[in-house]
């Protein structure tokens, strides 16, 4: 499986782990999750996991804020 990132690079991922429980904050989430070699970041929830879980993201001065 091939994504393309934001800075219009392309990288190659090796599979996808479906349905897998996630828990943020003592709320229980599920997401799909795409696994990849010499990926920049350990976990990346986007936006069909916001949508999905209908989360929201506040920004205050203290920092940002996932609403569930």
């Amino acid at each position: 499986v091939s994504m393309n990132d934001a800075n219009g690079g392309e990288g190659k991922l090796r599979g996808l782990v479906s349905n897998v429980p996630l828990n943020c904050g003592g709320v229980n989430t599920q997401a799909n999750l795409f696994v990849g070699n010499h990926i920049p970041f350990s976990l990346l929830l986007g936006r069909p996991w916001q949508r999905g879980n209908f989360i929201s993201i506040d920004e205050q001065k203290d920092g940002t804020w996932l609403l569930f």
